[in-house]
């Protein structure tokens, strides 16, 4: 049967503590909810506004454009004497957005730590650091190729600490020839991102999009996501839409203890969590929650789609996906938990629902045999399920909170 629906079904809740000392505050949702909302705890005093949730965003709701000037990102964005830059407001993220987009590389050298919650709602928000690159790192197997004139790259070259502190409401209506899109555009070989946490995202572009990067040379540590990822290209995924593979080892894309609970759209390369990790990248001790949905219905377009990542050319470590996915056509690239395989793939598990006709991953290149097990609601939630993971220091699982699958523990914020 040629035109049929591919339904993965999902348990869809965030979990409990991210943050050191800190609990997941759980807002009420229904049972049958596909994309639930749940968020780091923060001191919030009972006037403050909720952003609404990304779903509700009307297209055409006029957004304040940020005019920040390069200039004034200067001023606003002084380092003190040991290197640290302040964060504490929307134009602060606008004026780091400016700064880097301007081709300044001193701010390479400098911490940005965000102070507190900042809410970008009602702001069309420019991503920090954008760019196309040539080595996208999709291999011959995708049938995708790379964009034919990438843009100059204006990439995040320094370290932002969220300090385990949220941004909400952010929404990105890229331009339509942008790629690298997200809250972090681009973030280059070296730079770190790490402690944020991202509430009620609407990101929208043409290729690289995800929802705290939409391409990362460098690391994500400690980040989460809930919201939506549209791309009307390819390489989309909750978290990140692409993972560059450096040169070095040490300069390749890395995602460590991340989560995002989202629901992506693309017509190719899209994942849950991650669109396509290139060869050289890697990704460890991370989930992802929510909806994949193949936006184009021509089967030939229907490249390397999967509940937790579309393509893995890379490292993918003890990590796991309760995620739905929905296409009305078929092919052999599209899988509960990968589209393509290439790389080096163990202890990861994923939520396999009782539906005929579809795989655990859609291909495999040839020789491998990925480490993915299926699995059922019941087994997703009992730990032994896990093998070699680390209940410990890393994960924990307790049944009471994410809906009984396992979570992260509070991490270090270093």
């Amino acid at each position: 049967m040629k035109r049929f629906c591919l339904f993965f079904l999902a348990v869809a809740l965030l979990l409990s503590g991210c943050n050191k000392g800190e609990e997941v505050l759980q807002e009420s949702v229904p049972e049958s909810s596909a994309a639930s909302v749940a968020e780091p705890s923060q001191s919030l005093s009972e006037s403050e506004e909720e952003p609404p949730p990304a779903a509700e965003e009307s297209s055409e709701e006029e957004l304040e454009v940020p005019t920040v000037t390069a200039e004034q990102a200067m001023e606003l964005l002084a380092p003190d004497e040991s290197g640290v830059v302040e964060i504490s407001s929307a134009e602060h993220l606008m004026a780091l957005s400016a700064l880097v987009a301007s081709g300044d590389t001193g701010h390479a050298a400098l911490t940005y730590r965000q102070t507190g919650r900042i809410n970008l709602a009602g702001i069309d928000f420019i991503p920090i650091g954008s760019g196309t690159v040539l080595d996208t790192g999709v291999t011959p197997e995708s049938g995708v190729t790379p964009a034919e004139e990438p843009a100059p790259a204006c990439p995040f070259l320094g370290t932002y600490d969220g300090g385990g502190n949220i941004v909400s409401g952010l929404t990105v209506r890229s331009p339509a020839n942008e790629y690298g899109v997200g809250l972090f555009g681009y973030v280059g070989a070296g730079a770190v991102v790490r402690n944020l946490h991202l509430i009620g995202g609407n990101v929208r572009g043409t290729g690289m999009v995800g929802g705290v990067a939409g391409a990362v040379e460098g690391t994500l540590y400690n980040c989460s996501f809930n919201g939506s990822v549209t791309a009307t290209g390819e390489r989309a995924g909750g978290m990140a839409g692409q993972l560059i593979g450096g040169k070095t080892p040490s300069s390749a894309g890395r995602i460590d203890c991340c989560f995002s609970n989202a629901e992506v759209s693309a017509p190719a390369c899209l994942g849950g969590f991650v669109g396509v990790a290139a060869a050289g990248t890697a990704i460890t001790d991370s989930y992802g929650l929510g909806k994949v949905t193949v936006s184009d219905n021509l089967a030939e377009t229907h490249w390397l789609a999967g509940g937790f990542i579309g393509e893995a050319a890379g490292e993918v470590m003890r990590c796991f996906s309760n995620t739905e996915v929905y296409a009305m056509v078929a092919t052999e690239r599209m899988g509960g938990f990968a589209g393509y395989i290439a790389g080096n793939v163990g202890g990861c598990y994923f939520n396999k629902p009782a539906t005929e006709n579809w795989k655990d991953i859609g291909k495999t290149e040839d020789g491998l045999t990925p480490g993915v097990t299926p699995c059922t609601v019941a087994e997703l939630v009992e730990g032994a399920t896990y093998e070699g993971w680390d209940f410990a220091t890393v994960w924990e699982i307790d049944g009471e909170h994410n809906r009984g699958l396992p979570f992260l523990r509070p991490a270090e914020l270093y």
